[in-house]
């Protein structure tokens, strides 16, 4: 089980490095900033020599917009017996930077009312009060909070991950490598 947002991968073909270079350039667009209609193509992004930054466009009104959608690096590799397109998925810089300061927030106000909650005395004597009882709702109000935020990220992020991965796939006639173990070496 993954627990961030970010995957790393291996596609694997038997085509030369320059046939793949030139499938994946056909099927980018160049990235506009005030776009409003689709590029027929199925991904947006900078394609430079064998290096590529891409994102899948999103068909329907107005080129909608999902700020779970992976942001895909990757480059091509020659193997011995064809090409490699090594990728990382991850989100959009701006989106990592805003999740961890919406989730950095809500676990600092989180603590605070806890912290507070305990100097009330909430849970060392039958009878507390009512003030640091109050203190621990908003606690784990916030926590299920998260708990929710985090669980719609990872579903969203993941499903678009399946989708790019697929997408990509067909595309550049590859097939995904089997991840080889970590802990065996060969």
């Amino acid at each position: 089980m993954r627990l961030l947002p970010y995957d790393r991968l291996t596609l694997r073909t038997e085509q030369l490095p320059d046939a793949v270079q030139a499938k994946l350039a056909a099927i980018v667009a160049k990235p506009r900033w005030l776009s409003f209609r689709a590029p027929p193509q199925p991904f947006r992004g900078t394609v430079e020599g064998r290096r590529f930054k891409i994102i899948r466009v999103l068909r329907g009104f107005r080129g909608r917009r999902n700020s779970w959608q992976p942001l895909t690096i990757g480059e091509i590799v020659p193997a011995p017996f064809g090409t490699e397109v090594r990728l990382r998925m991850r989100l959009p810089a701006i989106v990592t930077v805003f999740m961890l300061v919406w989730f950095g927030g809500a676990f600092i106000m989180a603590v605070a009312l806890l912290l507070g909650g305990s100097r009330l005395g909430f849970g060392s004597s039958p009878g507390s009060g009512p003030d640091a009882a109050s203190a621990a709702f908003p606690a784990a109000a916030i926590c299920a909070a998260m708990l929710v935020a985090y669980t719609m990220i990872s579903i969203s992020f993941w499903s678009e991950v399946r989708k790019a991965k697929i997408l990509l796939s067909e595309c550049l006639g590859c097939k995904e490598a089997k991840p080889e173990s970590s802990l065996v070496r060969q």
